[in-house]
């Protein structure tokens, strides 16, 4: 999870622990990634912050965004 008192952001926590995951195959590659809000609860961050963490990584080319999709 996240540490609120680390020198990290928490958004490049999240990055990590997403990419973590994904490597584990508990995301995988053709699903969907839970909803921000559901993120959001799960790491007790707001909604801002996740939005940033996943934009990073669509900006790596990690995830891909889909409007509409979720």
């Amino acid at each position: 999870m996240v540490d609120p008192q680390s020198s990290t952001p928490l958004y490049a926590q999240i990055q990590d622990d997403i990419l973590a995951k994904v490597a584990r195959g508990e995301f995988k590659a053709s699903e969907k990634l839970p909803s921000e809000k559901e993120l959001a609860d799960r790491y007790s961050v707001s909604i801002i912050t996740i939005r940033r963490a996943i934009a990073e990584l669509v900006e790596q080319n990690v995830l891909k965004r889909k409007q509409g999709k979720g």
